[in-house]
């Protein structure tokens, strides 16, 4: 079979059709009136009369799945095939699950209908952008620095942590990362990348845990933030996914504060308009873009059940961006956010101009006589046909005029309820870069250009719309219910998208996004914490040799820098070194460190009560070292190390594993060689140096014996005390 070129007549006559039976169906009351109307349509006459499946037994709501697709002209090509009665029943459910997703734009029929339109609008010349839309800069809430503002906004989140719940889009495919099960060979989601040792969803949730953890340092309460997981069918997503939360036990949370629910599974759709089909009655299905994540939430109830635990505001996060959650970045979006009462945030920063990567604008639209405004995102693939001018910032610079689109979002419930009601679906795109196998009805195969339908979740922005009687002047663009802050790129995005093999290049890679989480350690030992550090190493070296050194912390050291700066003071890390610290309460105070350090805790945050929940407190491990100096062989150079991944092989490391409530203690000492300590829950390990020889004094404890305190200073900061 060979796919012909896609004919702008034959397609927009399909557009037509679809528009007239849509006419028809928005006159129906009833399930039996819409059959009816689907029935009477020429061309589901002749499937039926030619269709050699049988439908007698299917309900009404199924038959007009059936009825949908024949009535689009696809019937012979979707159910032509012979097949099993299972397999005809799976792809009837399927399509029941597309008709009631899509009952918005007119279920099956409108989700057709508008693919064509969008297919159309790539084939047709360029329509002259209407002059009532235009693109201006957005004016952002800057967060580079920590200026009083944005100190207000951080403690403002903190203050209110217990007003925000967590909902994390991870049901994408991952398909340019090709990740493999090594047993199995089967391709893996994306959220099943071990990123630093631990799957990016374990990722995301320690992330949550280093924000309750240090709300209850400084208020001393508990809390557990409510979390909504978007998984999808593609890939196992969903399976992996409880899986991994069972295997953690829930990761030391109620059970009861996880809610998981499915991304909807969309048909991908040839430039001709034909439906891609993988093999006999099986549609070729793909995730339909995280835009769904509104409607498929509203559908489930999931805002319900926010509200009913006291969360009426939102940070959503994606899965492939570990960066995200550096320093203060979210908590300043969430503090500026709820403080100022808006309605929807999207953290951003710089975008290198000509990249493949969303931008961030402010969007003016004249309305009878009126002028509405707000602050949005545009994919890259729709730059050209909204005739926006990608351009640099300066003559001679290389980072756009507008800044970067991203996947951390603030959003408060009620404003996303009303603006889902507007569009359910929003930002819809269509890509027809990717080829895919369709299997024919007669069994032959062939490659066919297509796409799915898409839609990205920023741009329900487009609906919450300020109105002026006149044009907004510069002062006004703070004001909007929309949003955007600005902080440095690497503090902010770093995605994990693509394998290095298939991308060619580290940007857009775990590869990448290791080096520029690197960047950041550099900068917070080196600038924040006053360390002396080798030099990162160029990028073209670090694909050959490594990296120059390596750090890698448990965030709830922080996650501000402000407060890892008063627990690590000075010191210095040699070339190749390696210091991983997976735990909060660290005093750390002129080292020298050559080779490996590995300080993990068991219990990094609080001990786990009856029920396997985690108490955040005192009872957790501690490491102190003064005036330390390490000395080991470390990393083995040679080795084929993943260091993105935290598979590492070593010569040598100082490796000390905490227990419960265990205290390690190193004062005015060298530590050398291979070494292994692990302290029980309950004791207290203190190394000395005695007449030249180190000496280990073990010892039992019945409390802590000393703790960091918490507090805002006068002026915004969060100041620490070591309390004993």
């Amino acid at each position: 079979m060979t796919e012909f070129d896609p004919n702008i007549e034959f397609l927009q006559k399909r557009v037509d059709r679809c528009e007239n039976i849509l006419k028809l169906l928005s006159d129906c009351n009833s399930t039996e009136e819409r059959l009816a109307v689907l029935e009477s349509q020429e061309e589901v006459h002749v499937f039926f009369t030619e269709c050699k499946q049988n439908f007698n037994d299917f309900s009404n709501q199924e038959k007009i799945a059936v009825c949908s697709v024949a009535a689009i002209g696809q019937g012979a090509n979707v159910f032509g095939a012979k097949g099993s009665e299972k397999k005809l029943k799976n792809i009837v459910n399927v399509l029941c699950k597309i008709e009631k997703f899509y009952d918005t734009l007119g279920g099956i029929i409108g989700y057709h209908r508008i693919v064509l339109v969008k297919i159309l609008d790539e084939l047709k010349p360029s329509a002259p952008k209407k002059s009532e839309e235009v693109y201006h800069q957005a004016h952002p809430f800057d967060i580079l620095h920590p200026t009083q503002a944005v100190l207000r906004a951080i403690k403002t989140c903190l203050e209110n942590l217990p007003s925000f719940g967590e909902m994390y889009p991870i049901g994408g495919a991952g398909d340019r990362l090709q990740l493999r099960d090594q047993e199995t060979g089967k391709l893996l989601p994306a959220a099943m990348l071990r990123f630093c040792g631990r799957t990016l969803l374990e990722g995301l949730i320690r992330d949550i845990q280093a924000r309750e953890f240090l709300y209850y340092k400084l208020f001393g309460r508990q809390l557990i933030i409510p979390v909504a997981l978007m998984t999808s069918q593609e890939k196992n997503n969903h399976t992996y996914i409880h899986e991994i939360c069972e295997e953690n036990e829930w990761f030391g949370r109620s059970k009861e504060k996880f809610r998981l629910f499915m991304q909807p599974l969309v048909p991908v759709i040839s430039k001709t308009g034909m439906w891609v089909m993988r093999d006999a009655l099986e549609l070729m299905l793909k995730p339909g873009g995280h835009g769904v994540l509104w409607k498929k939430a509203s559908d489930e109830g999931i805002f319900d059940w926010f509200e009913e635990q006291g969360c009426h505001h939102l940070l959503v996060r994606q899965i492939n961006n570990p960066v995200a959650c550096t320093d203060y970045g979210p908590l300043a979006l969430m503090g500026y956010g709820y403080g100022e009462r808006k309605s929807f945030g999207i953290s951003s920063c710089k975008r290198i101009v000509n990249t493949a990567e969303g931008m961030n604008v402010l969007y003016e639209r004249k309305k009878n006589e009126e002028y509405e405004y707000c602050v949005t995102n545009i994919e890259y693939t729709e730059f050209k046909r909204k005739g926006v001018k990608d351009f640099p910032a300066c003559s001679k610079g290389n980072y756009s005029v507008y800044p970067a689109n991203t996947n951390i979002i603030f959003a408060d419930i009620k404003s996303l309820r009303e603006a889902i009601v507007k569009s359910p679906i929003p930002g819809m795109i269509f890509n027809m870069k990717t080829k895919f196998n369709h299997v024919s009805a007669d069994g032959s195969v062939t490659k066919l250009a297509g796409g799915r339908l898409e839609s990205t979740m920023q741009n329900i922005a487009d609906v919450m719309v300020d109105i002026f009687p006149e044009k907004m002047d510069t002062a006004q663009k703070l004001d909007l219910k929309t949003f955007i802050t600005y902080n440095k790129r690497r503090k902010t995005i770093s995605v994990t998208k693509s394998s290095f093999e298939k991308a060619g290049t580290i940007c857009g890679t775990p590869f990448g996004a290791f080096y520029e989480m690197l960047e950041n350690y550099h900068e917070l030992l080196g600038e924040y914490c006053g360390f002396e550090l080798p030099s990162m190493v160029e990028r073209d070296a670090y694909i050959k040799t490594g990296p120059s050194f390596i750090a890698f912390f448990h965030p709830a050291i922080g996650p501000c820098w402000e407060i890892v700066a008063q627990k690590l003071i000075g010191g210095v890390i040699a070339d190749g070194a390696e210091i991983l610290l997976e735990l909060a309460e660290v005093e750390m105070r002129n080292i020298e460190l050559q080779g490996s350090l590995l300080v993990e805790a068991k219990d990094p945050l609080g001990k786990k009560d009856a029920n396997g929940i985690i108490q955040y407190g005192n009872d957790c491990g501690k490491c102190s070292l003064v005036n330390v100096k390490i000395k080991n062989k470390g990393i083995n150079k040679e080795a084929n190390n993943v260091y993105w991944s935290g598979d590492i092989q070593r010569h040598e490391a100082l490796q000390i594993v905490l227990h419960g409530n265990a205290e390690f203690c190193a004062k005015n000492v060298t530590i050398e060689g291979d070494q292994f300590i692990e302290v029980p829950d309950g004791y207290s390990v203190t190394v000395t140096e005695v007449d030249g020889e180190i000496v280990f004094d073990k010892k039992k404890i019945r409390k802590p014996s000393w703790y960091w305190k918490y507090e805002f200073s006068d002026d915004n900061n969060i100041t620490l005390t070591k309390c004993s």
